[in-house]
């Protein structure tokens, strides 16, 4: 598609796109690294804009006035914007992807020099940033990315083999971790709790965020024994709907969300308080930054666990076919299932100790 029959919303996101292309053609590793940052560049674009177009321009099905309230946040508020208004399988797995390589972008601003990135992961975010363009402004085909050497499909064997893995792992994750919290604290895994957790984290908006905020803190301050791990918790969240900050609100909020499914919560407390990934602890989590990377595989245990979920999701669809023709898609659900094993044999010996 030449420039001249694009759309002026298209125009943009399409030119970093390109940009990026043209700029890792070289193997100079610093133009693999600016082509890289180019292309989160032109991703976080091209949700924006997405967001923002008028009714009858955006393929979406959520209303203008929606999304606009997603278009003017942080790249958490994007991608989740972005799930809400165009939930399509596809999408989903496109968006995971995002949020992986933008940890990664992340990686590079806070620890500098001595950070390289591979020319795959340059050619695979290549990939994702064309299919969102696709997907949210019909512009996928403005670009071809440059095809990697050992591009090819996934073999059934690979399939397979995650297919029977990663469901396993998962549920020995889910022993492990509940083991772990009927020791230390058992009230966190009554039946009861869960069903108030869920139900904390279903259907927040703004009527009921304020009831369910409270409903939050009286959860954690009569279930939660260890004074420490409460204290923590509920210093993360805001403390008056109308007075706290929007970063802090914004950190609520993805905490109650995070109780949608019970294992991520205990991931989350197990992750900063006994198994960190990395120098991710409890005193690095602070109310006032953005702390929804905890999402991420690279950062915590609750990420790992919540990643190999995902890619479960398409294991088990229809035997893998989902997969079949998506080697890159195989290749994440291989790694994060590795993330997941290790994760277990950590949490095996702290059930142990």
């Amino acid at each position: 598609m030449p420039v001249l029959d694009l759309h002026p919303w298209q125009e943009g996101p399409v030119g970093l796109l390109r940009f990026a292309r043209d700029t890792c053609r070289s193997a100079d590793q610093l133009n693999q690294l600016v082509a890289f940052l180019l292309l989160d560049i032109c991703v976080e674009t091209t949700m924006r804009t997405f967001l923002s177009l008028p009714d009858g321009l955006a393929p979406s099905k959520v209303k203008y006035f929606e999304r606009r309230k997603f278009a003017e946040g942080n790249f958490h508020d994007l991608t989740k914007g972005v799930e809400t208004a165009c939930a399509t399988p596809i999408a989903q797995t496109d968006l995971h992807y995002v949020k992986y390589y933008h940890a990664k972008r992340n990686q590079l601003y806070h620890q500098g020099s001595g950070i390289t990135v591979a020319a795959g992961d340059v050619e695979r975010y290549m990939g994702v940033a064309a299919s969102l363009l696709n997907h949210l402004l019909g512009a996928g085909q403005a670009i071809a990315p440059t095809p990697s050497a050992d591009a090819g499909n996934p073999t059934r064997e690979q399939i397979a083999r995650l297919s029977a893995e990663l469901p396993k792992n998962i549920d020995e994750f889910r022993e492990l971790i509940s083991a772990l919290f009927e020791t230390i604290e058992p009230r966190l895994i009554y039946p009861t709790t869960i069903r108030r957790l869920s139900a904390i984290a279903s259907g927040i908006d703004a009527v009921s965020f304020s009831r369910k905020l409270s409903d939050f803190r009286q959860l954690i301050e009569s279930t939660i024994e260890d004074h420490e791990i409460r204290t923590w918790l509920l210093d993360l969240l805001a403390d008056d709907v109308t007075g706290d900050s929007e970063q802090t609100l914004k950190n609520t909020q993805f905490l109650m969300e995070a109780c949608k499914d019970h294992y991520d919560l205990y991931s989350l407390i197990a992750g900063v308080f006994f198994l960190p990934v990395g120098d991710v602890r409890k005193d690095s989590v602070d109310r006032y930054d953005d702390i929804s990377f905890l999402a991420q595989d690279e950062y915590s245990i609750m990420g790992i666990y919540s990643a190999c979920t995902f890619f479960a999701g398409y294991v088990w669809h229809d035997q893998g076919r989902v997969m079949l023709e998506n080697l890159p898609l195989v290749e994440r659900g291989i790694e994060v299932n590795e993330k997941l094993v290790e994760t277990i044999k950590r949490l095996s010996a702290l059930t142990k100790a």
